[in-house]
């Protein structure tokens, strides 16, 4: 006869366990980490191998930073009269803004929420992360919407104060492969008009979809290369193991990193002049994300690499930027068929930051502190910078640009 089956004890008495150590799910990295410098007020610059310059102002919400334009006419020769001829000096300003950004949780103060919660840490953990995960999210998307649209989402944003003053426009440097240095989609205020060229440039040259000739392959990083120093005329950063001291750093995308960083790609498709990884010296292994070096560029990667969607047949067209946002909400479309990747050419002063009112955190106490609100927050403008003419629509922008490129598993030989 067999032995009676054993019979589960009741749920309701069934002891459970716990592991208290609460799970965090893992955050993409900003890579936003280079060195920054103080605008200097009495020389009117940054210093030199500045990609962020950043403006300390607590005391002006609207700081102007101007540029002295070149002496570019002629002289006089032979017999004639110098009087009159004097050259004026030309200045170009850009000004800073800043706005207010916050983000607050609640906490229980006291009982029996509390209680519950207590073993995992739970409100503890959930306050850190305003701080080491929020909040370092929140800045790279400030960075990296400044410097692709010209002012982040703080400033623009219809509460703001500055909101008014801060008109968004696509970035005056947009670089399409296969168009060569000299073919570039002309620049123009109007971010309508501006978007129509773009977009007619990358119909030129092969549509929206993916191509191989517009993916990051030797031929079209030595257009961009050539096209960093001429006909743009970048500022290029000092940058310590280039083989001149000086060039560009470039970021791309994890996906354009791990084909750059394959070796069979690279061999296919990078050319002689594409240094690895393995072959950098050591002044240049110490940037945070590289990847490696192709002439004067120096290619890091990005895991947040902006994206951009064209779309329309014929004008108006439209081109919108995706971000990667906070709790790595990715909003970049990738799965668009016309979805195209971004580089971002540093030169110096890529990109200013003004900051008024730094990092701090903020507290809220309702029903004699039972229930508890917590936050961080401060004054920051992030944004590039584009010197305008006061008496003109010219514009200098010498400080990076923008490449429009395709998905290499799209497009590009592998």
């Amino acid at each position: 006869m067999a032995i009676l089956g054993i019979n589960r004890l009741a749920a309701r008495s069934i002891v459970r366990g716990y592991d208290l150590k609460l799970q965090m799910r893992t955050v993409i990295r900003d890579i936003y980490t280079y060195a920054e410098g103080i605008y200097n007020r009495k020389n009117q610059s940054f210093p030199e191998g500045t990609i962020k310059g950043k403006v300390k102002d607590s005391s002006n919400t609207v700081t102007t930073i101007t540029m002295k334009g070149l002496i570019s006419l002629p002289g006089v020769g032979g017999q004639t009269a110098l009087r009159g001829t004097e050259e004026r000096p030309t200045t170009f300003d850009v000004f800073c803004y800043q706005a207010n950004w916050r983000k607050a949780i609640p906490i229980p103060g006291y009982g029996s929420r509390k209680m519950e919660a207590d073993k995992y840490k739970l409100y503890e953990t959930h306050e850190k992360q305003l701080g080491s995960q929020w909040e370092p999210e929140e800045h790279g998307y400030a960075i990296r919407e400044g410097i692709l649209e010209r002012y982040d989402h703080n400033m623009v944003n219809p509460a703001s104060d500055c909101a008014a003053a801060c008109v968004q426009w696509w970035h005056p440097n947009m670089f399409i492969p296969t168009n060569g240095p000299y073919g570039q989609p002309a620049f123009n205020r109007n971010r309508a008009t501006h978007t129509n060229t773009i977009c007619a440039s990358l119909i030129a040259t092969g549509g929206f979809g993916q191509l191989a000739a517009r993916t990051a392959t030797a031929p079209v990083l030595e257009d961009i290369s050539n096209w960093a120093l001429n006909p743009r005329r970048l500022r290029p950063l000092s940058i310590p193991g280039m083989p001149t001291g000086k060039g560009f750093v470039c970021t791309v995308s994890e996906i354009q990193a791990g084909f750059m960083s394959n070796p069979t790609y690279s061999a296919l498709n990078m050319g002689s002049q594409w240094i690895s990884y393995s072959q950098l010296n050591d002044k240049l292994i110490m940037w945070p994300g590289v990847i490696g070096r192709y002439n004067n560029l120096l290619i890091v990667v990005d895991d947040r690499q902006p994206t951009l969607i064209p779309g329309g047949s014929a004008p108006p067209f439209s081109l919108t930027a995706g971000y990667m946002v906070w709790g790595n909400r990715d909003l970049r479309q990738r799965t668009n068929p016309n979805v195209k990747d971004t580089m971002f050419i540093h030169g110096e002063s890529s990109f200013i930051e003004v900051e008024g009112e730094p990092v701090h955190w903020l507290d809220d106490v309702q029903d004699y502190g039972f229930n508890k609100g917590i936050g961080i927050g401060g004054v920051r403008g992030c944004q590039r910078a584009d010197f305008l003419d006061p008496n003109s629509t010219a514009i200098v922008q010498e400080g990076g640009g923008v490449a429009i490129l395709d998905f290499p598993n799209q497009g590009g030989q592998a």
